[in-house]
């Protein structure tokens, strides 16, 4: 319990309120990590852990972590509301942003070596994977490693991204769109667009699991 409340007066010692109505809210599940250099700037209301608001708590990994290398900058532009089992890694020299009524669901996983920006009004349902770089190395046959290609994240305002999505580094999602569930996207994607996969169903008769037997 000691150590939950060392790790809040840390993090409130790197925060700057933008604002006389700005504030934070920590869940009984949050636990955050911050190092030196890091900076964050809120202007809104920001909960970390817990259901979202007007919503049901639903079976989640339970605790929400938050973990700020060295010389980091979250910064918060309105409020921002995410929910328990959620992963947040900003890497030393990166920069997430939050730009406010975003709400960020149930066990999601954000992984930020340089940048990653969700616009106003973009939500995230549960299970959803934002990373801007995995941090692994490629290497040509000849051992030489490929050269690291770090690209923003960016999403733009009035965005929803339903359960079970990835996107990875380099991809802009155009403002007012809807990436359906388990859609991973490689590509940006224009304003305006409605995202999804339509995979097909194959049937093959005259096959079984062989539970009868065990009945």
């Amino acid at each position: 319990m000691f150590k939950k409340y060392y790790q809040r007066f840390k993090f409130l010692r790197h925060v700057q309120y933008k604002g006389s109505n700005s504030f934070t809210i920590f869940d009984k599940s949050a636990e955050i990590n911050i190092k030196k250099g890091s900076q964050i700037i809120i202007n809104g209301v920001l909960k970390i852990g817990g259901s979202l608001p007007e919503s049901i708590e639903i079976p989640s990994y339970n605790k929400t972590r938050i973990v700020m290398e060295e010389d980091t900058k979250l910064v918060i532009e309105g409020d921002v509301y995410i929910a328990s089992g959620t992963f947040i890694h900003i890497k030393k020299g990166a920069t997430l942003k939050l730009k406010g009524r975003n709400f960020i669901g149930h066990n999601n996983f954000l992984v930020c070596s340089k940048e990653i920006s969700l616009g106003k009004n973009t939500s995230t349902s549960w299970n959803v994977t934002l990373i801007d770089h995995d941090g692994h190395t490629l290497y040509f046959s000849s051992g030489k490693p490929l050269k690291k290609m770090i690209r923003p994240l960016i999403i733009e305002d009035n965005v929803g991204i339903q359960m079970n999505v990835t996107i990875p580094s380099g991809i802009t999602i155009g403002k007012n769109s809807l990436i359906g569930a388990n859609s991973v996207i490689r590509e940006n994607i224009p304003s305006n667009s409605l995202i999804y996969h339509r995979n097909e169903l194959r049937r093959k008769d005259g096959i079984s699991a062989g539970l009868q037997f065990f009945t």
